[in-house]
């Protein structure tokens, strides 16, 4: 590996300079696995340390907002009101129209109630005629048929009475 030379305008101003009489004689004996152990970990520290530097420098930035300005906590502040002023203005405004279509809805349903208990009513009364209609001519029917034969008429109504008379007695036999 090839050593770098640090110097004094290599490292930042608050390194401590390293002092000659603290380091190492040349000749001891060394262990070169300790030796790239020992790189790799200053390697990263140095990496760490140098991007805990840029965070905070980023943070300062953040942290202090503009010149004059207010700080980004709260401009975070401000934003987060006017979004909350914002949902508040669309949630009275779907309110509005929620209502709006409800009473619309109740309006429409309240007619075709009224449509629906007048188209009964006629029904109700058509019907109602067409029952007196039928039965006034089944009464004209009958009056007309027994004045042109009576004798069939009350042939009829005696087989109908014999036929009964059978049916009561069959049914009575079957009962016990």
């Amino acid at each position: 590996m090839a050593e770098t030379k640090r110097t004094e305008e290599m490292l930042p101003p608050d390194v401590p300079v390293l002092d000659p009489e603290r380091e190492l004689p040349e000749g001891t004996p060394s262990n070169p696995r300790l030796n790239e152990a020992a790189e790799a970990i200053g390697g990263a520290l140095g990496t760490a340390t140098r991007q805990v530097q840029n965070a905070r420098e980023r943070f300062t930035v953040i942290r202090g907002g503009g010149e004059g300005g207010p700080s980004s906590t709260e401009q975070l502040k401000q934003t987060a009101r006017e979004k909350v002023e914002d949902v508040q203005e669309k949630l009275g405004e779907l309110k509005e129209r929620a209502s709006a279509a409800v009473e619309q809805a109740r309006i429409q349903a309240t007619a075709k109630l009224e449509e629906a208990r007048v188209k009964a009513s006629r029904l109700a009364q058509s019907a109602r005629d067409s029952a007196t209609e039928r039965a006034r001519m089944v009464r004209w029917r009958a009056v007309r048929l027994t004045n042109e034969r009576p004798l069939a008429v009350i042939g009829a109504i005696g087989g109908a009475a014999f036929l009964l008379g059978i049916f009561l007695r069959l049914g009575r036999g079957r009962r016990g």
